[in-house]
């Protein structure tokens, strides 16, 4: 089907309602509407907001670029160390401004009836992570081979959507979000605290 030409020059939520309504009109009520063009959060919340009849959005430019934070400070930094093929000593490199922890990582996410409430990070060889905890980080490649079978995007949509639901309401605010607690191990402070000496 072609569209009006000024449908161009009208905005996503106005086109929706237009498309709605012609496509209704032709008994095509089960026909979904995806709406795109530099979508983000913001215009996304925003529609949804309004009620448009947008079944699903397509988001492209803003999630390849950040126009409110351009740049991450980032710092790539060795913490551990292989010695004899077995051992991974950890290690530490302190740069004004850039302390890194040291020690391959692992993070527990723990939980409140269910509901996340905060992750501690720690040394991977920790005998254990808190109580009432999972570990969020697994071993996927080993010597350039995946350790496991690859995912259908179906288990991957799945498990993502377990994570999402799981995380309190309060940090998946557009406005006024709460801070996500984040800690490290006793552990881990104890190993940076002798390696800063």
């Amino acid at each position: 089907m072609s569209l009006p030409t000024a449908f161009g020059s009208m905005s996503l939520d106005a086109t929706s309602r237009a498309v709605r309504r012609i496509l209704d009109d032709g008994g095509l009520t089960a026909t979904r509407i995806f709406g795109s063009g530099d979508l983000d959060e913001w215009r996304i919340a925003e529609l949804v907001g309004n009620r448009a009849p947008i079944d699903a959005f397509g988001v492209g430019g803003a999630l390849s670029t950040s126009s409110d934070a351009p740049l991450l400070g980032a710092v790539y930094k060795i913490v551990a160390l292989e010695r004899d093929g077995t051992t991974a000593a950890p290690m530490m490199k302190r740069s004004p401004g850039k302390e890194t922890l040291p020690g391959i990582k692992q993070v527990w996410r723990t939980y409140v009836d269910g509901t996340a409430n905060g992750d501690v990070i720690g040394l991977a060889d920790e005998a254990s992570g808190p109580p009432k905890s999972e570990p969020l980080l697994a071993c996927v490649m080993n010597d350039g081979r995946r350790v496991q079978p690859p995912k259908t995007i179906g288990e991957l949509r799945k498990a993502c959507s377990l994570r999402v639901d799981r995380l309190p309401k309060g940090i998946k605010r557009l406005e006024g979000a709460d801070r996500y607690p984040i800690s490290i191990t006793s552990t881990l402070r104890r190993t940076a605290d002798a390696l800063s000496k």
